[in-house]
């Protein structure tokens, strides 16, 4: 596989501004679909930690 995406990517042969743009906005919406899908359980897991650091304060 990933040899796969090492030759479409030195391959320049045809592509365009346009192309490299949607490919762009793929891994964009990927990175925006994966912060909101995370961000919950990331922030409940600050939120418990802090907790527990706040309850075991001397």
């Amino acid at each position: 596989m990933r040899g796969l995406w090492r030759r479409l990517w030195r391959d320049q042969g045809g592509q365009t501004t346009a192309e490299y743009m949607l490919l762009l906005a793929v891994i964009v919406c990927q990175v925006i679909f994966v912060y909101f899908m995370l961000a919950p359980a990331l922030r409940d897991g600050f939120v418990e930690l802090a907790g527990r650091i706040l309850r075991m304060k001397p």
